[in-house]
């Protein structure tokens, strides 16, 4: 009876609030009984009428024999308010009226911005703006319509907004209280805007680079401020002075955001030819996010917030040999198959069953005698590709892998088991998610999925080339990320490039990558170094990744060049770290420096120093520990060190360690 009436209603976009009321209350007790599926009644649609986003990686959970995809739906902590009886009431509603090939980038954008357990988002055409009563329970209203709207459409919509509803229009015909659109023509598919956005209460201001497709607003004579407020304006080449593109409208008892920039439109789905161009909007990307949170702020609406994920627990797998060794390295440290340090306790355990709950300080670590987890227990991560592509000796061939840990450096910080480590275990700490990424600056934020994000203990002599100069390392790994794309066929001229001291870069434009280092003594002999590294491989939010280039350089080279996944540059990666390691060792520094000179962005550089007054210097190289080496005009040669002192692309200014 209850799936009958679940598949009823969700035919119909107009009942999806109360669908999803009655779903709620109704069929979880079901989901918890039934588990994945009820007699043909999927669990995502269930979630579609829940308005999840798609983004939710199903897969983490849906396939999972521990955890039910109703445990799952109970921790998502749906807020809605419930009437007296208890049942669950419908959640107010967004509604979205876009043309057909803007639907879906419009929805997503929504998805990714606004609180989505308090709202139920769905699409609206014509015939039920003028026929349907959609006006209530409506808390916003997103028209995304650039052709010009039927009248009685706009009048509708006025009329909405003057009895206290609240409306964003994102680059429409759209227009009220007495605005006009300035259309002006181009042989140009759009211009580029330098765009500067201030807040109502003049807290926020931005200054960013956006595209203007031909259209901005032109305000009636006689306007009020407190009716019509400016919230953006926007200069392109050419123009005499800039334009409305934002504005902020009271009307009647509501209130209206109507916008000239499509704040939905990522730089990676507008056709565009010129790199510099499309540089300057990928740079300017985050800015979408940031103006269009300040928007829903204006109109009250909740915004999504970035939610910690729940920290899960590690898996130890690799292959037998090297899992063996690093069992053999730990025991006479293991105390209950615990490993404690300072700040984490580590818990190895053989089964699923012992499992407790996972905490910043203490994280269980399932010991996997095998290269793949069980029962696709870690999906976000290409075991088949890491694998195939792995030719270390010995780097990477054990792994502690977690879906969320608060960083891969903690567990490499329990002194005992950093110093515990043979070099024949190659282990390397990995995770889909750090919930405490960590940069050169103790800066830590939440880094989203699609990074790689790894830790690599690294045990050398102090007697080698490398152990001699262990500031190099970061250089090295610099060099290895770089190599572990630009060395396949094909993508030699993807511009993947290293920045000084610690950087990836995309061009000298975009920031995809760091690198930190920490190093200790190991007795007499030895150094114990962990390796930090972090890229963005698949997230093209909120600014670029990997991917992003090689699609880009798809479409404006013509070739089809496939996405790397995570865990293939892991393994590449790892691959190139090792063997650049050993050629030093056999070669010498100079081949590395040659090496390391083909993908580094400072060639021929002009830079001046903080505080050394208005002189230029001129970049160098690097010296044999990694030092950045710049010359002024008389030829003399000053050596900065990495530790501390930063590099400003923008003015190109380094600023010195004090």
């Amino acid at each position: 009876m209850a799936v009958v009436l679940c598949k009823y209603l969700v035919r119909s976009w107009r009942c999806i609030g109360r669908c999803r009321a009655y779903l709620t209350a109704g069929l979880l007790p079901i989901l918890r009984n039934k588990g994945q599926e009820i007699q043909g009644f999927p669990l995502k649609w269930y979630c579609k009428c829940l308005s999840i986003s798609s983004q939710v990686s199903f897969p983490k959970f849906y396939n999972s024999k521990r955890f039910s995809m109703a445990r799952k739906m109970e921790q998502l902590q749906i807020s809605d308010e419930q009437n007296e009886s208890g049942v669950t009431a419908k959640p107010p509603n967004v509604i979205i009226y876009a043309e057909d090939q803007r639907k879906d980038e419009v929805m997503n954008f929504l998805l990714q911005n606004i609180a989505v357990d308090s709202y139920a988002i769905y699409h609206i055409n014509t015939d039920q703006v003028l026929k349907d009563p959609w006006q209530d329970n409506v808390a916003l209203l997103v028209i995304a319509h650039e052709n010009v709207i039927k009248p009685d459409v706009v009048k509708t919509f006025i009329d909405f907004v003057e009895s206290g509803g609240t409306l964003i229009s994102l680059y429409s015909d759209f227009n009220m209280l007495g605005t006009t659109i300035n259309k002006f023509s181009s042989n140009q598919k759009f211009h580029i805007g330098r765009t500067l956005f201030k807040s109502t209460d003049g807290k926020v201001e931005e200054q960013f680079d956006t595209p203007i497709f031909g259209k901005t607003y032109k305000l009636p004579s006689n306007y009020a401020e407190e009716k019509i407020h400016i919230l953006a304006t926007s200069s392109t080449e050419g123009s005499l002075d800039p334009q409305p593109v934002i504005l902020n409208v009271h009307q009647g008892n509501g209130r209206a955001i109507l916008s000239q920039i499509p704040l939905e439109m990522s730089p990676d789905n507008i056709d565009i030819e010129d790199e510099k161009i499309f540089d300057k909007l990928k740079k300017s990307n985050s800015y979408r996010f940031s103006v269009f949170a300040e928007c829903l702020s204006i109109l009250r609406l909740k915004r999504g917030c970035t939610v910690v994920p729940t920290l899960t627990p590690a898996y130890l797998l690799g292959e037998t040999y090297n899992l063996q060794v690093l069992m053999e390295s730990i025991k006479t440290i293991l105390h209950d198959n615990k490993i404690s340090g300072k700040d984490l306790t580590l818990e190895f355990v053989n089964h699923h069953d012992d499992i407790k709950e996972q905490k910043e300080n203490y994280m269980t670590v399932i010991v996997t005698e095998s290269i793949f987890p069980k029962n696709d227990t870690c999906p976000s991560f290409q075991w088949n590709d890491y694998w195939s592509v792995l030719k270390t000796k010995s780097l990477g061939r054990s792994i502690i892998f977690s879906e969320v840990i608060t960083s891969t450096m903690v567990p490499l910080e329990i002194n005992q088991l950093l110093m515990s480590l043979k070099e024949e275990a190659g282990l390397v700490v990995i995770g889909s998610q750090q919930t405490q990424g960590r940069g050169r600056s103790k800066n830590k934020w939440i880094s989203p999925e699609g990074c790689l994000m790894t830790s690599i203990p690294l045990t050398i002599s102090r007697r080698s080339i490398v152990g001699s100069r262990l500031s190099l390392l970061v250089n090295i790994t610099g060099l290895a990320v770089v190599k572990a794309v630009r060395s396949l066929e094909g993508y030699e001229n993807i511009p993947l490039l290293i920045k000084w001291p610690n950087d990836i870069y995309y061009r000298d434009e975009i920031k995809l990558g760091g690198i930190i280092l920490k190093s200790q003594s190991a007795g007499n002999s030895e150094h114990q170094i962990v390796i930090g590294c972090g890229v963005n491989v698949n997230n093209s939010n909120p600014t670029m990744c990997i991917n992003d280039i090689i699609r880009r350089f798809n479409r404006t080279e013509g070739t089809n060049l496939k996405p790397i996944t995570v865990g293939q540059l892991a393994g590449l990666l790892f691959n190139n770290l090792e063997n650049i390691i050993s050629n030093i060792e056999k070669f010498g520094i100079q081949q590395f420096q040659r090496e390391f000179y083909k993908y580094w962005m400072h060639n021929n550089k002009k830079v001046k120093i903080a505080n050394h007054g208005n002189e230029d210097y001129s970049i160098v190289g690097i010296n044999d520990y990694g030092y950045l080496c710049v010359s002024d005009l008389h030829g003399e040669t000053i050596a900065l060190q990495p530790d501390g002192n930063s590099f400003d692309l923008m003015r190109n200014l380094i600023s010195l360690k004090r």
